[in-house]
Parts: structure tokens; sequence; C-alpha cells
């Protein structure tokens, strides 16, 4: 039996599972949750392994990534942009292009550093997403490190 968006907020905590056969591509509402009432009784009668279930209220508004049926345990196999408990998980990538005359000490332009950040960041996203499931990417900032430094600072120092 599917929840509601209040048994939802109540249960943020819990194990997430499909109450329903459900269609790969779907954004996870709390229509497609089961009642984790119900766990106990099957966790016992080992009809539900929750082992990697993912919580109710980092799969809300997350994209179910392959078709799944009901009493299905939502993980990261199966879900796309949930939400993590460190929400700093991601990519930082630094470059400066007005320095110098624009140019790099070999004379090329340093608008070859952000290419090449870019596709450092590109790279890593997809080879931890495929290992792990998933990864931000966060930023690609132009700016020069001291200032990089102050924005990571300050990021850090708006974390709970």
């Amino acid at each position: 039996m599917s929840i509601t968006a209040e048994t939802a907020k109540a249960h943020a905590n819990d194990p997430a599972v499909l109450c329903c056969r459900a269609e790969g591509g779907i954004t996870i509402e709390p229509a497609n949750l089961e009642d984790p009432a119900i766990f106990d009784e099957l966790v016992d009668s080992g009809l539900l392994n929750l082992d990697g279930c993912l919580k109710i209220g980092q799969v809300l508004g997350a994209k179910l990534t392959k078709t799944s049926d009901s009493l299905c345990p939502l993980t990261a196999d199966n879900v796309d942009g949930f939400k993590t408990d460190d929400e700093l998980v991601g990519s930082l990538g630094i470059y400066t292009t007005d320095f110098n005359d624009g140019k790099l000490n070999s004379g090329v332009s340093r608008y070859a550093s952000r290419d090449l950040t870019d596709m450092v960041l590109t790279g890593l996203q997809r080879d931890i997403s495929s290992r792990f499931g998933v990864q931000k990417r966060k930023l690609l900032l132009r700016l020069h490190l001291l200032q990089a430094f102050r924005v990571l600072l300050l990021q850090l120092s708006m974390v709970k």
C-alpha cells in the first residue's frame, strides 16, 4: 500500500521500497513507496532483503533507472540522483585564464587549462559513477587559487 507525503516525511530515515511495479525513468514520489510498518514481518519471513537499501528521504525526487517490481528495495543500483548524507560529495575544478596575459609559460592560451580541467572532471564523474553509482560534478571555477580557497572555506562553513 502506497504512502502519503506526510508518512514519507515521518519515515524519511526508513528504508525505501516500491509498493508496486514502476517503470524505469519515473520520478520517485511517496505514492510509489511501500509503508515501512510492514517491513519487519516481510524481512522475518525472508520475502524482503533491505541490505544496501536507500532511505525514503534520499530517494524522493530521484529517478528510477530500471523497471522494477513491487517490494523491490531502492538501492544505488536502481536509483539515479538520490540525496547523499554528505552534500559536499562531488568534484571541484579550478583554472585561471587572466594571469600572464592569458598565456601559460609555454605560450599556449590559459584556456587550455580550462579544457584540461573540464576533461578531468568529466572523466572522474564518468569513472566514479560507473563504479559507485553516484558522483556529482559540483563546480568548475575560473579563479586564482587563493580566491578558490576562500570559496571552499565559505562552503565548508555553511555545512551543518
